[in-house]
């Protein structure tokens, strides 16, 4: 449907305001679109895991093991210092 008026500006007026509208429509699909992607990253079913060398139970990826997760090879402190009993068995 499109609007006409006796006032000249007016055509361009509502032009300018159904560009804003698709721009204000393509920025709010953009923004969901990106949360649901950081959403499905960091579910726990898309986290990387490992077996314990020494329990040998499985542990998650965690954040603070990001710069080094290729060189972890314990789920905690307990087992990292109970090592030399895995080496030893």
């Amino acid at each position: 449907m499109r609007l006409e008026s006796k006032h000249p500006g007016f055509d361009r007026f509502a032009r300018l305001a159904r560009f804003i509208e698709g721009v204000e429509k393509a920025v709010a699909h953009k923004k969901s679109s990106e949360h649901q992607k950081a959403k499905q990253k960091f579910t726990k079913s898309n986290l990387p895991s490992k077996v314990c060398v020494v329990c040998d139970r499985p542990f998650e990826w965690r954040k603070k093991w990001a710069d080094c997760w290729d060189e972890v090879k314990y789920c905690s402190d307990r087992c990292r210092r109970r090592k030399s009993q895995a080496d030893a068995s």
